[in-house]
């Protein structure tokens, strides 16, 4: 059975509509919603009506309409729009590896950074690498446009049926998505991966460049399990591919071949560290054991991805 995504406990969800995804540019949208975009002179001037959420500012609350219908609602204006977000996840056989898995700490990061997005009123649109299979259903290369708090239980249940599946080519995926949001005049790209691409970082790092060509501010989630950062092993292993089903390889395993594993992991993270530097992304090592609500509340803070609704650019 697919693992469920825990986040139905009223009080974590409660926690998570105090915080707003935040980009270091503004994005033009397409709809009203919450935060300025790049279209000036018109900040006054009324375009819409949206429900208060915690954190909204009270000088925008229309009492007239609390009058008559009890219910609060905010008054948002042309200058005020929505943010593109796009939330691409890891779901290739890779990422079964792990305690817990990686592909379960994947779908609780992607549900509590979906729901930001949903109840701060921003556009939200789900990828899956490589385009995975729900019941008989392939998902496309994006999924329908979401936004609303009420379409979170749709995020929660499509990352809830999620299995593992297939090799994650993501030099090529990522750029199908790059030339496919082209039309949306930017917005923030949230990748949450293992990033084990079979063709290494020099395959997908040069699609980061075609995201942010594509206006994307983008943000690499590096997911990597505790087994994987210090094996701890030794002895004969047969050891077997993670993302090719019969591929496998004998290896004896010692201090010297751990210590050459090691350098080959830093080497490895060094390079993506790198190659995401030089096109503006951010990368973010996440290892399994570490709860993801550190991950939200404490490292996306940190570096600059999320804030309270009393951030705002």
């Amino acid at each position: 059975m697919p693992a469920p995504v825990p986040l139905l406990d009223p009080e974590l969800l409660r926690r998570l509509e105090t915080l707003r995804l935040v980009t270091r540019e503004r994005h033009a949208g397409r709809l009203a919603g919450i935060r300025p975009s790049r279209r000036t002179g018109a900040s006054v001037e009324f375009a819409d009506y949206r429900e208060y959420q915690p954190g909204d500012d009270p000088r925008y609350v229309d009492w007239n309409v609390y009058a008559r219908l009890e219910r609060l609602f905010v008054k948002l204006s042309v200058a005020e729009q929505d943010l593109p977000v796009t939330l691409a996840v890891d779901a290739s056989l890779s990422m079964s590896f792990g305690t817990p898995s990686k592909l379960d700490r994947a779908k609780q990061l992607a549900a509590a950074l979906g729901f930001v997005a949903l109840a701060g009123g921003d556009r939200l649109r789900l990828s899956i690498l490589p385009p995975a299979a729900l019941g008989s259903n392939p998902f496309p290369l994006l999924s329908a446009t979401l936004r609303g708090k009420s379409q979170a239980f749709r995020l929660f249940r499509w990352l809830s049926e999620l299995k593992p599946s297939g090799r994650a080519r993501l030099g090529r995926t990522l750029s199908h998505l790059a030339a496919a949001l082209r039309v949306e005049q930017g917005g923030l790209f949230l990748l949450i991966s293992d990033l084990a691409d079979p063709d290494g970082p020099e395959a997908f790092l040069p699609a980061l460049t075609s995201l942010a060509g594509a206006g994307q501010e983008v943000v690499l989630l590096h997911l990597l399990s505790p087994e994987e950062t210090d094996p701890g092993l030794a002895g004969d292993f047969l050891l077997l591919d993670g993302e090719e089903e019969g591929a496998t390889l004998a290896l004896e395993v010692n201090r010297r071949t751990r210590e050459l594993y090691r350098q080959e992991l830093l080497a490895w993270l060094e390079t993506i560290r790198r190659g995401a530097a030089a096109t503006g992304a951010d990368h973010l090592v996440v290892e399994t054991d570490r709860p993801w609500e550190e991950v939200v509340f404490d490292e996306m803070v940190r570096i600059g991805r999320v804030g309270s609704h009393a951030h705002r650019r």
